[in-house]
């Protein structure tokens, strides 16, 4: 089987009728990236560094607010900035992060070639923070058409967690080249 043959293995979710072409793009995106650094610490305050799942922040970093150049994002993410940078900081970057992927996996696909993303929106220090119109306005920036897109309520949580932000709906976001 190629790999731009794949198929999703969860038609209740994924329709089937979309191709994903991962395996190809996960191998090239490995290959470019490298490994992980380690962070780095702050020259101003040496050793100080603040782990955040399976992010390693530098107070450096989050010291002044950050824009992904999407208003409805930056909005949310000043608001994230004012109760918490750090928060704010981490948020941006998941943007940042997926910005270039969405531009890798762009640059991967073949014209026409589909890419399939799932993701849930979060709450941020009070602030709702919806991933999946941030994603698909980044996608349309970088030259994605939205083919389409649905929201699928989880039915059944696997992961137990004990928390006010507990993700409720996955988005599917189907972008064509």
């Amino acid at each position: 089987m190629k790999t731009e043959e794949v198929r999703a293995t969860q038609t209740s979710i994924t329709p089937s009728s979309y191709p994903i072409s991962l395996s190809a793009i996960s191998a090239k995106v490995a290959r470019k990236n490298g490994r992980r650094k380690r962070p780095e610490r702050d020259a101003h305050q040496p050793g100080l560094f603040v782990h955040q799942s399976t992010e390693s922040v530098s107070s450096h970093d989050y010291r002044i607010r950050h824009q992904i150049d999407v208003e409805a994002s930056d909005s949310v993410i000043q608001k994230i900035f004012e109760r918490d940078p750090r928060r704010a900081y981490i948020a941006f970057k998941y943007l940042d992060d997926m910005q270039k992927n969405l531009s890798e996996v762009y640059s991967a696909l073949r014209d026409g070639g589909r890419y399939i993303i799932v993701v849930g929106n979060n709450r941020i220090r009070g602030q709702l923070f919806e991933s999946w119109k941030y994603l698909m306005t980044l996608a349309e920036n970088i030259g994605f058409h939205i083919e389409n897109y649905f929201g699928s309520e989880i039915i059944k949580h696997f992961i137990k967690i004990p928390r006010e932000e507990q993700i409720n709906t996955d988005w599917i976001l189907v972008l064509r080249k």
